[in-house]
C-alpha cells in the first residue's frame, strides 16, 4: 500500500512506533528532547522542457535544527537519492528552520548546500500589475535601485529591471524582476493603482532579452488572462522611435491630478475608530478612518483602535526648533559616535547597531552617495576593537586596550577623514555617558588633514548599499519646524526634481531632525494630552502600542499609497517612569527605553520618505493641504503570529472574490524574501458549495503534512467571510459597488484567532482599451506557407522570402489610406530562376493601395498592395494583403508585425497547371514567420522505393500545427534524397528546389521537387536529368492512410515531368 504521511507508515511498519498513538509519534519526532527520528520530503520539480534538473530536501521538526545538524542530515538523503550527475539537490527550509536557513545562506553554500525554495520552479512569467510603458531599459540589483534613483542613473521615466523587489522602489514607468514577488505586495499595489506594468520573468528566454535589450529604449506591456494564471509579457525594442512618436504613445498615459481631502480640525486630539468612517479622511487620514468599518463590521476580529487627530500634527509642527551649529572635527580630532540605535540620547546616536557576527561600516558624503571611507568586517570579540594601526593609516588590527577619542599609536599615518577604530561588542570598555551603566557599540572618526571638517550632513550606516541610513545632525537655523522643512523644500517644486540628491540629502536630514528628541522633542503639554489619550483608551503600559501612519494622501479611493509611509511601536511604560534608562519595560531583551514618543517621531519622520515625498511631488499635491494622523493599537508581537497575510476582495454582480497571498509565521508577503514563496489561494462564492477555496500556490515553508498555512478548508471560509462583512459595510459606507478593496489579516496565537487589521481601496486606473493601436516598426522575415489544404504546384510557384518592415505609424483610417510598409525584400521564382527585388511597394511597375473595411467578425479591415512583374514570362501581378488580427479594441496601444495576417495573391497573364490537366488564373498562399526546429520538434520521414519508375525517395521535414488560433500550420522540408535517375544520390536541402502540398489533415502528402533550383548541385545530375527529360519530381503519398473524412482512396506513387511540361 501506498503510505501517504510519515506516522501511517511508522505506525504499521517501524520499531519502535508501532502502536504509537499520532500525538505520541509526534512527541518524538517534532522535538529536539526526546528525538527517536528524523522525519523530511524530497520534493521533485514540476515537468518541464528543458528538465529543471533540481530536487528540494525538506527537514520537519517543531524545533530548529542546528546548521551543523542541516548539513550532516541533508547529506545523508542526498546520498539515498539515485540521480544523475548533472541534478542538483537543494536545501528547502521549512518555516521552523527558516531562520538558520537565511542566516547561515552563504555558509551553507560552502558546505555544498545550497539553499533554495519552489519559488526556482515557477513555470511561466507573472503580472503583479497590468499595463504598458515605453522607456530606457535599466538594471539595477535589487539593493541598489534607491541609490541608482538618487543619483539620477534611474530615472522616473526608465523601465526597471531588478533581481529582486525590495519592500520599496521609486516611481518609475515599469518593472521587470529576475524573482518572484506576490500580487499583493506593496509595490505590487501601488503599480495596479497607477497602471504601472510589473512583471516577473519566469521564462528564461524572455528573461534573457530582458537583459539583452538594457539601455534600450522598450515598450513593455503586461496583461493577465484566463482568471490572471496566464500572463501575456510584451517586451519590444523600441530603439528606432523619435521622440515625437514616444511622446505622441506616452500622451494616452499622462497622469490625471489626484482629488485629496484636506487636513482638517478634529474636536478632540483623538478619537475611537469606532466612530470612524472613510469619509473622516480630512480629520484622521485614510487608514484610521478605514479602520471604523472593521470596528463597526467584525469587531470580535479586528484589533480595538484609536486615532491621533492631524491636531497631534500640526501641534508638533508648530514647536519652535533651537538654533543648532554644525558639528565640526578639529584638525587632528576624533569624533566617537554610538552605534545604539537611540537618537532620542543626542547627535551622537547613530540610528543603528552594529552586529557582533560581522558586517559593514560606512561613513558617506553630505550626497549620500559618496563613499568617505568603509570597510566589510568579519565576527568581533568582547570589549576588543577594530582600528587602524596607525591613524588614519593601514593595516587593520585588534585592540585588545581600545583607545576611543585618542590615537591608536604614537604616531599618525592618514592625511583625510576616515573610521579610525571601532566596537561591535562593548560590554564594560566605555560607558554611554547619556545613560548610565549601558554600554554600546561605537564608531570613531578621525580628521587626519590640517583643515577643520564639517561633519553636518554626512552619513553612517552599517550597511554600505543603503548610504544614509543615520545622518549627522545638520545646522538649525530657529524658527518652528514647519518652517524650517518648508525652508529646506522650497527649491523643489517639479518633479521630477533637478536635483534628486539635493533632495534625498535634505529630506534625510529632516526625517532626523524630526527623529532627534534633543531637537524636536514634544512640548509637556502635548506629552501630557497624548498619555492621558492613552491611559483613557486603556492601552496596557507594559505591553507595546503600535502608531500606524495614517496620512490623507493614503487608503483614499483616489490614491493608495501602500508601503510608503512606515509604523512604529512604543512602550507607554517607558515614558510614565521616572528614567531615561533601559531597559524597556515592555521588552527587557532591549537595553535601552523605547518609549511612545520616540515612535510617534519617527512615524512623522516617515511623512518625508523620499519616495512618499516623490508621490506627492509627482501628483501635485499642496503639501499646506496633507499631513500625518495616527492609527493607534497594541502590537502583534512577531512571536504570537502563527500566520499572517493579504487579500484583495473584487466583486463580480452580486458575489465577492477573493484572491489570497499567506506565509507561515511573521514572515512577510507584502515583502517577502526571496528564498520564502508565500502561499496563493482563491476563495470564490459557488451556487452548490457556498464558498469554496481554490489552492493555487503552495508556500515553500509549510511541510506536506501541513499541505497549507491556514487549517483547510474552515480557516479560508472563515476568513472569507470576515473580508465579505468588511466589504459589504464598506461599499455601503462609501456608496459605492464596482469596487476593488485590499485587506490584512493575522493568526495569532494563544486562540489561533484571524484577525483583520487593514481596509482600503484599491484606485483602479482609467480605462485601458485603446482604438487606434501604433505600428512600431520592427522587420520581420516571412515565407510563402507550405501547409495543409495546399496545391502543391501553387506551393511551389509562390515559393517566396519576404523581408517586410512597417513603418512606425498610428493605424488611423486615415493612415491606412497609404503603404503601412517601408522597403520591402522579396526572393520569388520566375523563369526557372531566383529573383531578387528591394523597392518601396509604392515605387514598383503598377504599384496600388486600396483600403476596405471588412464584414468579416474576425477582420476590421484589408489593405492591399498591388504591383506587377512585367518582365517575366507569363507576366504577373502580385497583391500583398494584409489585416489585423486585434479586434476593434486592444488593451495596449502599440501592435506589431505578429498581429498582422499577411497573405499573397498572384494573378497570372495566362492560366498555370494545378494538376495534369486543371488550370488557374489567380492563387494565394498566407505568409509566415519561420522557426528554426528545436529538441520539441519531430523530425517526420516519408519515403517511397516505386517499382514504377524505379525511383527511391526519401524526406524528412518537420511540421508545426496550428495550436489556440497561433501560427498556421506549417511544413518546412530538411533533406530529400533521391536516387535512382541519376548516377549519384540527388540531395536537396535548398528551400526552393523542395516544396510540398496536402490535404486538410496533412493527408496525403504531396511533394513536388526541382532539382535544378538546388543551390550548388553537380552539373553532372542536371546534365543527367536532361538527358532523361526529367524536369519535376513529383511524389505523393496517397489518401490510403489518411482519416475517414478523406474520399478518395490512392496509393503513394511517383510521377515525373519534363521540360515540356510547365507549372
Amino acid at each position: 500500500r501506498k503510505y501517504e504521511f510519515h506516522f501511517d507508515f511508522a505506525l504499521e511498519q517501524l520499531d519502535p512506533f508501532i502502536g504509537m498513538t499520532i500525538e505520541q509519534f509526534d512527541n518524538v519526532t517534532l522535538h529536539e528532547e526526546g528525538q527517536q527520528a528524523v522525519l523530511g520530503a524530497v520534493i521533485f520539480s514540476p515537468w518541464a522542457e528543458p528538465p529543471f534538473n533540481e530536487y528540494g530536501i525538506q527537514l520537519v521538526r517543531n524545533d530548529p535544527y542546528s546548521r551543523e545538524e542541516i548539513v550532516h542530515l541533508f547529506n545523508i538523503v542526498k546520498a539515498s537519492v539515485i540521480a544523475e550527475p548533472n541534478v542538483t539537490a537543494y536545501y528547502f527550509p521549512t518555516y521552523e528552520q527558516y531562520t538558520i536557513a537565511r542566516q547561515n545562506r552563504d555558509w551553507f553554500e560552502t558546505q555544498g548546500v545550497p539553499v533554495g525554495s519552489t519559488a526556482q520552479w515557477a513555470e511561466g512569467n507573472a503580472s503583479y500589475s497590468d499595463g504598458w510603458a515605453i522607456g530606457t531599459l535599466k538594471f539595477f540589483a535589487g539593493s541598489e535601485i534607491q541609490a541608482a534613483f538618487t543619483a539620477g542613473d534611474l530615472l522616473p521615466e526608465d523601465i526597471l529591471l531588478t533581481d529582486a523587489v525590495p519592500a520599496e522602489i521609486p516611481s518609475v514607468a515599469g518593472i521587470m524582476s529576475l524573482m518572484p514577488s506576490t500580487p499583493n505586495s506593496h509595490v505590487a499595489i501601488l503599480a495596479k493603482s497607477q497602471g504601472i506594468p510589473f512583471v516577473y520573468l519566469a521564462i528564461e528566454q524572455d528573461a534573457a532579452r530582458a537583459q539583452d535589450l538594457v539601455n534600450h529604449t522598450v515598450y513593455l506591456a503586461a496583461s493577465s488572462e484566463n482568471m490572471e494564471l496566464f500572463c501575456a509579457v510584451k517586451l519590444l525594442d523600441a530603439e528606432n522611435l523619435s521622440e515625437q512618436e514616444k511622446a505622441s504613445i506616452l500622451a494616452l498615459k499622462e497622469i490625471p491630478p489626484i482629488t485629496i481631502t484636506p487636513m482638517m480640525q478634529w474636536e478632540q486630539l483623538w478619537a475611537d475608530t469606532n466612530d470612524l468612517q472613510p469619509a473622516d479622511i480630512g480629520y484622521m487620514g485614510g487608514k484610521a478612518a478605514n479602520f471604523g468599518i472593521l470596528r463597526q463590521a467584525i469587531p470580535d476580529n479586528s484589533p480595538k483602535a484609536m486615532a491621533f487627530s492631524f491636531g497631534l500634527w500640526n501641534a508638533f509642527l508648530d514647536q519652535s526648533l533651537p538654533s543648532m551649529a554644525p558639528v565640526v572635527l578639529a584638525p587632528g580630532g576624533y569624533a566617537l559616535f554610538w552605534a545604539d540605535d537611540d537618537t532620542e540620547q543626542g547627535p551622537f546616536h547613530a540610528g543603528f547597531k552594529l552586529s557582533r557576527s560581522g558586517e559593514e561600516v560606512g561613513l558617506f558624503d553630505s550626497d549620500g552617495q559618496t563613499l568617505i571611507d568603509g570597510l566589510s568586517f568579519g565576527p568581533q570579540q568582547e570589549d576588543i576593537s577594530y582600528g587602524r594601526s596607525k591613524d588614519g593609516g593601514d593595516p587593520w588590527q585588534f585592540f585588545e586596550n581600545p583607545s576611543p577619542r585618542a590615537a591608536n599609536s604614537p604616531t599618525g599615518d592618514g592625511n583625510g577623514l576616515v573610521i579610525n577604530e571601532f566596537m561591535a561588542d562593548n560590554k564594560s570598555t566605555i560607558e554611554d555617558p547619556a545613560e548610565s551603566g549601558e554600554f554600546p557599540d561605537w564608531i570613531e572618526l578621525y580628521n587626519g588633514t590640517s583643515d577643520t571638517i564639517i561633519l553636518s550632513g554626512m552619513f553612517l550606516t552599517d550597511d554600505l548599499n543603503d548610504p544614509t541610513k543615520w545622518q549627522i545632525r545638520t545646522p538649525v537655523s530657529g524658527g518652528s519646524i514647519r518652517e524650517e522643512i518648508a525652508l529646506r523644500l522650497s527649491q523643489y517644486t517639479r518633479y521630477p526634481p533637478a536635483d534628486m540628491k539635493g533632495l534625498s540629502r535634505d529630506l534625510a536630514a529632516i526625517r532626523n531632525l524630526i527623529k532627534n528628541s534633543n531637537i524636536t522633542e514634544f512640548d509637556p503639554e502635548i506629552q501630557s494630552a497624548v498619555i492621558d489619550a492613552l491611559e483613557t483608551f486603556e492601552f496596557n503600559p507594559g505591553k507595546k502600542i503600535r502608531f500606524r501612519s495614517s496620512t490623507n494622501v493614503e487608503d483614499s479611493e483616489a490614491f493608495t499609497g501602500a508601503g510608503l509611509y512606515d509604523s512604529y511601536s512604543g512602550c507607554l511604560a517607558d515614558d510614565l517612569d521616572e528614567d531615561d534608562t533601559g531597559p524597556c519595560a515592555c521588552d527587557e531583551s532591549d537595553n535601552s527605553e523605547r518609549g511612545v514618543f520616540r515612535a510617534i517621531r519617527k512615524v512623522f519622520a516617515s511623512f518625508y520618505n523620499d519616495n512618499a515625498f516623490l508621490e506627492r511631488l509627482r501628483h501635485g499635491v499642496n503639501e499646506a493641504d496633507v499631513g500625518m494622523a495616527l492609527l493607534v493599537h497594541h502590537s502583534f508581537p512577531d512571536q504570537i503570529e502563527l500566520a499572517n497575510g493579504v487579500a484583495t476582495m473584487d466583486k463580480n454582480r452580486e458575489t465577492w472574490t477573493a484572491n489570497v497571498v499567506c506565509q507561515k509565521g511573521a514572515v512577510s508577503v507584502t515583502n517577502p524574501p526571496d528564498d520564502a514563496f508565500p502561499e496563493e489561494v482563491r476563495i470564490e462564492m459557488t451556487h452548490f458549495q457556498g464558498a469554496y477555496p481554490w489552492l493555487l500556490q503552495r508556500s515553500s515553508l509549510v511541510p506536506l503534512r501541513e499541505n497549507t498555512v491556514l487549517e483547510w478548508e474552515q480557516e479560508y471560509i472563515e476568513l472569507y467571510e470576515l473580508l465579505v462583512s468588511a466589504a459589504e459595510q464598506y461599499c455601503q459606507a462609501v456608496q459605492k459597488d464596482d469596487i476593488v478593496l485590499d485587506f490584512e489579516f493575522k493568526k495569532v496565537a494563544p486562540e489561533g484567532k484571524l484577525i483583520i487589521k487593514q481596509i482600503r481601496e484599491i484606485p483602479q486606473p482609467g480605462s485601458a482599451e485603446y482604438t487606434t493601436p501604433y505600428m512600431l516598426s520592427e522587420p520581420r522575415e516571412y515565407w510563402s506557407l507550405q501547409g495543409r489544404g495546399s496545391n502543391v504546384f501553387t506551393s511551389h510557384r509562390l515559393k517566396s522570402r519576404w523581408t517586410l518592415k512597417p513603418k512606425n505609424i498610428w493605424l488611423s483610417k486615415d493612415n491606412l489610406q497609404q503603404c503601412i510598409y517601408d522597403t520591402v525584400d522579396i526572393e520569388y521564382v520566375a523563369d526557372g530562376q531566383v529573383r531578387q527585388i528591394s523597392a518601396e511597394l509604392p515605387s514598383l511597375s503598377g504599384a496600388e493601395h486600396t483600403y476596405e473595411e471588412s464584414e468579416w467578425m474576425f477582420s476590421r479591415y484589408l489593405v492591399t498592395d498591388a504591383w506587377r512583374f512585367g518582365d517575366i514570362n507569363n507576366s504577373r501581378t502580385y497583391r500583398l494583403r494584409t489585416e489585423p488580427l486585434f479586434q476593434s479594441i486592444v488593451p495596449d496601444p502599440i501592435v506589431t508585425p505578429n498581429d498582422l495576417r499577411i497573405s499573397l495573391e498572384v494573378e497570372y497573364e495566362r492560366p498555370v497547371l494545378i494538376d495534369d490537366v486543371n488550370t488557374i488564373s489567380t492563387e494565394g498562399a498566407a505568409l509566415y514567420r519561420p522557426w528554426e526546429p528545436t529538441d520539441q520538434d519531430y523530425l517526420d520521414v516519408c519515403s517511397l522505393d516505386d517499382p514504377n519508375t524505379g525511383v527511391f525517395v526519401n524526406i524528412q521535414f518537420y511540421v508545426r500545427w496550428m495550436m489556440w488560433g497561433g501560427s498556421p500550420t506549417s511544413v518546412q522540408i530538411e533533406r530529400t534524397t533521391i536516387q535512382g535517375l541519376t548516377t549519384e544520390p540527388i540531395v536537396l536541402t535548398g528551400y526552393f528546389s523542395q516544396s510540398f502540398g496536402g490535404g486538410s489533415h496533412l493527408c496525403p502528402k504531396n511533394f513536388l521537387f526541382e532539382p535544378a533550383m538546388e543551390p550548388g548541385i553537380s552539373q553532372t545530375i542536371l546534365d543527367e536529368l536532361k538527358d532523361r527529360n526529367v524536369k519535376y519530381i513529383y511524389y505523393t503519398t496517397g489518401s490510403r492512410d489518411a482519416r475517414p473524412t478523406e474520399w478518395k482512396d490512392t496509393p503513394p506513387k511517383i510521377i515525373l515531368y519534363g521540360f515540356d511540361t510547365e507549372f
